[in-house]
């Protein structure tokens, strides 16, 4: 027991190996959607095999009168690897909740849905003599996968995606893409449209242990300039050979964002 306990700790004490851009899931950045269903949610280049479960929650407070909507769902996620260069992943949406209190309502709604599916497309390259991942990856909330909307909605984020090893424990990760919109009923169509951007720091603290701070972009979604500059930072952890935990915060800093604050909170088991 005490030689059991003394490896775990040089194990924790000991710095990060050298494993490759895409050695460890823990060195994937954060992310913190804002949008509903999280379809702009961001990702690192490189292909990862897990199945998983997140718990994220948002809140909109207007703080003079104690108003405002407080929102929360469970999504459980699978992510495959298909050869060398192709990745895909199914996220549901298994519980939806959100709270409206205003001067005149106070609202609970539950619901669930949407259905997202994704694809990825990367190859291996190098930057000044170290690895890089890039990679195409589109995601799409399939219509008719929701349980609180008469009609159809329908989202998609299509983006280019860059992952670096800067150092031994440091990775960069970019992202550049859009997002589109739509909702159907019975009153007629409606659409939405963002460009989006963003870039990420992850620093490999021990062996098991990453930290990633970024920032991301958004322009266009409510048709009045800048959407947000939000700020965010999460952590992953390596509980096992095979299980993480890992959680994320953001604020928008500026621009017309509507939410104030964005959590995240999850747990993975690796396939491979």
């Amino acid at each position: 027991m005490t030689r059991a306990l003394a490896l775990a700790v040089i194990a924790w004490a000991a710095p990060a190996a050298a494993d490759g851009v895409c050695g460890d899931a823990i060195d994937q950045p954060a992310a913190v959607p804002w949008r509903d269903a999280g379809f702009d949610g961001g990702r690192g280049a490189c292909p990862v095999a897990d199945v998983g479960a997140r718990v994220g929650g948002h809140a909109l407070i207007d703080t003079p009168g104690f108003y405002g909507t407080l929102g929360g769902e469970l999504a459980l996620a699978l992510r495959q690897v298909a050869g060398a260069h192709l990745a895909w992943g199914l996220t549901a949406r298994a519980v939806d909740v959100t709270f409206v209190q205003n001067a005149v309502w106070k609202i609970v709604e539950p619901s669930y849905g949407p259905l997202l599916a994704d694809g990825l497309y990367g190859v291996d390259a190098t930057l000044a003599g170290r690895p890089l991942r890039l990679a195409g990856w589109a995601q799409l909330a399939l219509p008719f996968t929701r349980g609180d909307v008469d009609g159809s909605t329908g989202a998609a984020q299509v983006a280019g995606l860059a992952s670096w090893q800067a150092r031994a424990r440091w990775r960069v990760h970019a992202r550049l893409g859009g997002l589109g919109w739509y909702g159907r009923a019975v009153t007629g169509t409606s659409t939405r449209a963002a460009a989006l951007a963003s870039i990420d720091l992850a620093w490999r603290a021990r062996r098991r242990l990453a930290v990633d701070v970024g920032v991301d972009a958004q322009l266009g979604w409510y048709r009045g300039g800048l959407d947000h500059v939000a700020v965010r930072a999460g952590v992953a952890w390596r509980l096992a050979r095979c299980w993480r935990l890992h959680g994320a915060v953001g604020a928008p800093l500026v621009g017309v964002e509507r939410q104030d604050l964005a959590v995240t909170l999850g747990v993975a088991r690796d396939l491979e």
